[in-house]
């Protein structure tokens, strides 16, 4: 590894909070790194190197967005590798999932070698590739997973477009079952109009019962509605291997406090009741919701202007998730913040089965640093990522990222 700039390998991180999700509790600690390797976590570090004083804000090692969606190849119009990792690293996250529904689709080997080639070279955020279920997700050939997997791929998925078939579906689980690699679901029934309830809820149903029927462990992508979590929770409390994944515009956006009938909105699955945004806080509170992702999904501003039946689905995402959960279910609301953490880091590695580096000596760190006490106006102008149409914006944070570390290397600093 060439060391171009030695300052973002070689620094000492004092006074930074370090949670022990296990205890529920909070130490604070100096760490010292050097040529991009730990070199020693304790109360106390001297060392003639640069400082970095940490003014005990939080650290989250392995934080990861599960569900980002890239635009390239073939749709850099609208997002490239290179502002999409660069985004999610400013955004406070040192991973991230990217979904296969590009031009071409990432449905072979060549594809997802090409990818990861690129996505090495960029100093942002480390891509997961995820790749097709379905080849060139037509919902009708199943894609070659043995040649995917020894190319290193462990994430699968037709995001973007629900695999209907339930035979098909059923053979992919029985696949993949035992693999080690992740199977990722956009649950959506056919025939319902994506806007209606019954087509999420419905196709979460199916997708819990072939679960069961298979064994095989399966993440429920994007849920909105109070009946999907219903049926979700029953599965989990009888011992379906099932995860879930909730959004922040599910989360804090309804009819109450959004036009849903603006293409500035839309989205798929669409913001639904207040009902049902209360009850998928209730139910991340209580633990039955893994995950919280951000679906991240840019198009240009002249998409998203056009009529609502025109416009495309989607909102932009990965570099406000983390300030505004922090803010809305922290600040605001005091939900535990042992949970939120776990949410966008140690619960996700898990689900795709990533390495969890957490934070000892003789390892390259992934982690991030973050402000809960530093206010950060949000506006379009901020963002890195080219996509603008985040509904969010203009946002009032009260707590800003501070620092990201992939590998050991500092590949985004606001302190």
């Amino acid at each position: 590894m060439g060391l171009e700039n030695k300052k973002n390998y070689d620094f000492l991180i004092k006074d930074v909070k370090v949670p022990d999700l296990k205890n529920e509790t909070f130490i604070v600690r100096d760490i010292l790194i050097l040529k991009g390797i730990l070199q020693e976590i304790s109360a106390k570090i001297t060392n003639d190197i640069r400082v970095i004083d940490a003014k005990k804000n939080l650290l989250i090692s392995d934080t990861i967005d599960i569900h980002v969606h890239t635009r390239d190849p073939g749709l850099t119009h609208k997002e490239t590798l290179e502002t999409v990792l660069k985004a999610s690293a400013r955004g406070g996250f040192s991973k991230v999932v990217a979904m296969p529904n590009t031009l071409p689709v990432i449905d072979d080997k060549e594809k997802y070698l090409d990818v990861i080639r690129r996505a090495s070279k960029i100093k942002g955020a480390r891509l997961f590739q995820s790749c097709s279920l379905s080849k060139d997700l037509s919902g009708k050939t199943l894609n070659d997973f043995e040649q995917l997997i020894s190319a290193g791929c462990s994430c699968f998925s037709d995001d973007g477009l629900a695999l209907y078939d339930s035979k098909l579906m059923e053979r992919a689980m029985r696949s993949l079952k035992g693999s080690g690699s992740s199977l990722l679901l956009h649950s959506q029934s056919e025939g319902i109009a994506p806007e209606h309830a019954n087509s999420e809820i419905f196709g979460v149903y199916r997708d819990v019962l072939l679960s069961e029927l298979t064994d095989c462990p399966v993440h429920i992508q994007h849920v909105s509605k109070k009946e999907s979590i219903e049926i979700i929770v029953k599965a989990k409390e009888r011992g379906v291997k099932i995860t879930c994944e909730v959004c922040p515009h599910h989360l804090f956006l309804n009819e109450s406090n959004s036009d849903l009938r603006s293409s500035d909105f839309k989205v798929n699955p669409p913001l639904r009741t207040k009902l049902d945004s209360k009850e998928l806080i209730k139910y991340f509170s209580s633990g039955f919701i893994d995950v919280i992702a951000s679906d991240h999904a840019p198009h240009t501003s002249q998409e998203k202007k056009t009529s609502y039946e025109e416009a495309p689905y989607g909102f932009s995402g990965v570099e406000t998730l983390i300030p505004v959960i922090f803010s809305e279910l922290y600040k605001k609301r005091d939900l535990n913040i042992f949970k939120i953490i776990r949410a966008i880091s140690i619960n996700t590695s898990k689900i795709i089965n990533a390495d969890i580096k957490g934070l000892k000596t003789g390892i390259r760190p992934d982690f991030t640093i973050v402000d809960l006490d530093k206010e950060r106006m949000i506006n379009k102008e901020a963002l890195i990522s080219k996509g603008k149409n985040n509904p969010f914006l203009p946002y009032k944070a009260e707590c800003d990222v501070q620092m990201t570390v992939v590998e050991g290397e500092i590949v985004c600093q606001n302190l």
